[in-house]
């Protein structure tokens, strides 16, 4: 039997995925998926064994990704709208149609494992349409739980399936694993960086805040956390009822703090 990925999973989060025309992603905000109870994914890919002269000439491995199963009690309406195809129209009606082409999303979560809690994102996910099943209401009441297909491919620009961090290897990148999508194709030493937006006396929660090309919300306290290489970022703040405004962020081998007053 093929080894099976088994989560006793929670704080499932997603994210929006678009491809840029050399393969290349860019994740949207990370947002709550609430209802989710386990998820199963058997990986897709065999190994390959070439055979010449009576023996093995060349073996090799090929990962085209997992594809299984996320159980949910509910599925959030943005998920819906945005990666399962579905619509709501000007009556307050979800709409499914068969031509529907629902967006590519990072699916994040976490799991115990046995010596420290692991998180982990799926890059490159694509759902299938989920379960649509009922059942009569008896003497016991047990919410019945459906299942969404899952799809998890390889990055096109650097054939990267998933990641993980367990909270024993690295507090800081575990502890801010649903701010934004951890991207780091080129395996660079990342830090902290926390941008608080206030209106000049109390904070701002679900501002936008991107910096450099990644994309976060503030949090009750108005803080966004990104994990960030060395570099200088170009920070773009919105929020509603607020004019945008643009700043940045320096990140020179430690943890970065940046502060941005929003106006009306």
């Amino acid at each position: 039997m093929p080894e099976k990925i088994t989560f006793g999973i929670k704080n499932v989060h997603y994210a929006s995925v678009t491809t840029d025309s050399d393969g290349s992603p860019t994740f949207g905000a990370v947002k709550t998926f609430k209802g989710a109870s386990e998820m199963s994914l058997p990986p897709v890919g065999d190994a390959v064994k070439v055979y010449a002269d009576d023996a093995v000439y060349y073996k090799g491995h090929v990962n085209q990704g997992y594809e299984g199963d996320l159980n949910v009690y509910s599925v959030p309406e943005d998920f819906k709208t945005n990666h399962l195809g579905e619509y709501k129209d000007t009556n307050g009606v979800m709409i499914e149609k068969s031509n529907a082409q629902p967006d590519d999303f990072a699916l994040l979560g976490e799991f115990q494992a046995d010596d420290s809690p692991k998180r982990f994102a799926l890059y490159n996910c694509t759902a299938g349409r989920s379960d649509f099943t009922g059942k009569t209401k008896e003497n016991s009441i047990e919410p019945n739980s459906f299942s969404i297909p899952i799809t998890v491919s390889p990055i096109e620009s650097d054939e990267i399936v998933k990641a993980s961090i367990k909270k024993s290897d690295n507090p800081t990148v575990y502890n801010a694993w649903f701010n934004s999508v951890y991207y780091n194709p080129g395996h660079v030493a990342v830090y902290k960086a926390t941008i608080t937006i206030t209106d000049g006396t109390d904070p701002i929660a679900g501002a936008v805040v991107v910096a450099g090309e990644k994309i976060s919300k503030t949090d009750s306290n108005g803080e966004a956390a990104f994990l960030l290489s060395d570099d200088t970022y170009d920070v773009l703040v919105s929020a509603s009822g607020f004019t945008a405004k643009t700043s940045s962020i320096t990140v020179s081998g430690a943890a970065a703090t940046l502060s941005v007053t929003m106006a009306v």
